[in-house]
């Protein structure tokens, strides 16, 4: 039975399209506006200029963080509203069609008259990047795993904000000077706050679970399949 994966390939495409652009979400006061990149990082913070009438300053930094937590839900359901339409959607076509571009090329490097040794070498590196994949699969969920409990803080350049995210993308905590909080612009507010967020997500990078993957045998693997060239080249095809 053959299974045709251009519609299911083209409705992803398009509902990660949604996603991006409903990253927004608002706290219940409606005085705290926080926006997600595609990859769920906080990259704006809007307060209200009357922020003050709606909120505490204690309770400032619980209301980003559920500005923050509501545009991630916004992501998520945006998400799923356009994956959950059977209707292909215009230009659909332009997203995985990579899996076949990638055997196009892989055929068209494959130049060389291959003798019994040469599939032999073949079969037996093929089956090393199988075996890197299997056995990278285990680090690379361990490592995942770390990664999601670890937390990182990050500061303002005054360190008048401090930020907490964890690993899995979620924010732990906001916390504001109460001094500096008392006087400052809430245009200022807002960007001293994603100052914050970006040393956190700065200091995560350093040391998340992608970037151990990528030096283990599974990044290793995953490299070799995604570069027709490096892959030909590893087969002895070329």
């Amino acid at each position: 039975m053959s299974i045709d994966f251009e519609p299911l390939a083209a409705r992803a495409a398009a509902a990660l399209r949604s996603a991006e652009l409903s990253g927004q979400g608002e706290d219940r006061t409606g005085a705290v506006l926080v926006t997600l990149d595609p990859d769920g990082r906080v990259t704006g913070v809007r307060v209200t200029q009357r922020w003050r009438e709606r909120l505490t300053p204690a309770a400032l930094g619980d209301a980003v963080r559920e500005a923050a937590g509501a545009a991630a839900t916004a992501r998520f359901t945006a998400w799923g509203s356009a994956f959950a339409d059977d209707s292909r959607p215009a230009g659909g076509d332009a997203g995985f069609g990579a899996g076949g571009e990638f055997a196009r090329e892989l055929s068209r490097l494959a130049t060389r008259r291959m003798s019994t040794d040469d599939c032999r070498v073949a079969l037996s590196e093929l089956l090393t990047v199988l075996d890197d994949v299997e056995q990278g699969l285990d680090q690379a969920l361990a490592q995942v795993a770390a990664a999601r409990s670890r937390t990182w803080t990050g500061h303002s350049p005054h360190r008048d904000v401090t930020v907490t995210v964890t690993g899995g993308g979620e924010v732990g905590e906001v916390r504001y000077h109460s001094r500096w909080l008392a006087e400052a612009h809430e245009t200022n507010i807002g960007r001293q706050t994603v100052a914050a967020f970006r040393a956190a997500y700065a200091l995560a990078a350093r040391d998340s679970a992608e970037a151990a993957i990528a030096e283990s045998r599974l990044g290793s693997a995953l490299r070799a399949t995604r570069d027709p060239f490096e892959l030909a080249t590893r087969l002895r095809l070329r």
